[in-house]
């Protein structure tokens, strides 16, 4: 067969040039094209926090892919979170990339974590080259999938990993039923300008090729307003969006008042311990008291930790609730789920102290 490859014409433009090359074979079970499979569950995982936590209810059948860091998100230090384990793993960035703004790393544009990972998987690791410092590294086919497919329009992880499923499900006959989409929102700007529509792209060459595609509500893929019509799914993606911040502001909000409510428990208990040291200087010698400090220390500064945290997490969280509640209100949505957010109330002061519970007020 023969492969596309972009070379430059000599006149600050470019042609496409047909270079004969061995077709590979690169399904996860290495069935040959044309043998006998069974029809197969695809999730693509990426770590939107609207969606990536479906990735734990899948089947153990369903096939995972993921890219990048997403092991922050299924594994755990012991191994996999639950059932999630992938099949697939893709890192397309070459080792001395950065982020826009960012410095490299040497690791893919990723902590060094990164590369550990990726040394020790033990499923198909999809790169632009084999990498020796990662043994299970496979040459992801770029230019026989645009051969094949006649498009060589890739302009994300996403789109590589759908053009993987697409050369698979159509060209080596490996038969995918279903496919989702799970972590994969692309509503951040650079996103949704430069990467969503060849997502897009790719979702409809496979479900023209026969694969049932899963988008959850909370995801922005596949969504819009009819034209001329006004009905629009978007207003569904922007509830689900909208009750899923409220829950981390809830949470945050929750982090926050336990943190305050200790701190306040910790000041009292040294407060009745500094009573108890002055009554019993005895007991408590130079070296006691260096123990009992270093303990408060530590206890402080890790809920001082968990308050400025939390904090930070709570201020996203409500922008994040007010811009979902705009777009709600503008694609015509209700949100019928106890729409005000708990106010933020810190524990009366007096809890640092000792106290008694008042008697209930009989009304």
């Amino acid at each position: 067969m023969g492969i596309v490859k972009l070379q430059n014409d000599g006149r600050g433009g470019n042609m496409w040039e047909v270079v004969p090359v061995e077709e590979p074979v690169t399904v996860a079970n290495a069935v040959e094209p044309g043998g006998e499979t069974t029809q197969r569950d695809i999730c693509l995982l990426g770590y939107a926090e609207e969606t990536r936590d479906l990735v734990f209810a899948l089947p153990e059948t369903t096939e995972i892919w993921a890219i990048n860091m997403a092991h922050v998100v299924i594994y755990g230090p012991d191994g996999p979170k639950t059932r999630a384990r992938a099949n697939y793993w893709f890192q397309v960035h070459p080792r001395n990339w950065a982020a826009p703004g960012k410095a490299p790393t040497g690791f893919f544009g990723r902590p060094e974590e990164h590369l550990d990972f990726l040394a020790r998987f033990d499923g198909t690791i999809w790169k632009q080259s084999v990498d020796p410092d990662v043994p299970n590294s496979k040459r992801y086919p770029l230019e026989e999938i645009a051969a094949k497919s006649g498009r060589s329009y890739f302009t994300s992880t996403f789109a590589y990993q759908l053009g993987m499923a697409w050369y698979e499900h159509v060209v080596l006959g490996q038969t995918i039923e279903k496919l989702r989409m799970y972590g994969v929102n692309l509503t951040s700007m650079d996103e949704y300008i430069h990467q969503k529509s060849c997502v897009e792209y790719w979702l409809g060459r496979l479900e023209q090729a026969g694969v049932e595609i899963e988008i959850p509500a909370a995801s922005a893929l596949l969504k819009g307003k009819l034209y001329a019509i006004g009905n629009s799914d978007l207003s569904d993606h922007a509830f689900e969006r909208l009750q899923f911040w409220k829950g981390k502001y809830t949470e945050a909000w929750a982090n926050i008042n336990t943190a305050h409510s200790m701190k306040s428990e910790l000041k009292f208990w040294a407060s009745q311990l500094s009573q108890v040291a002055e009554q019993h200087s005895e007991a408590f010698t130079g070296e006691v008291k260096a123990m009992i400090q270093a303990v408060f220390d530590r206890r402080s500064a890790n809920l001082n930790a968990l308050q400025d945290r939390s904090g930070a997490e709570l201020n996203g969280a409500l922008g994040m609730v007010k811009d979902n509640q705009h777009w709600l209100a503008l694609t015509g949505g209700i949100d019928h789920r106890a729409p005000q957010l708990p106010d933020l109330r810190l524990p009366a002061a007096h809890l640092s102290s000792d106290w008694s519970v008042p008697e209930p007020k009989v009304i």
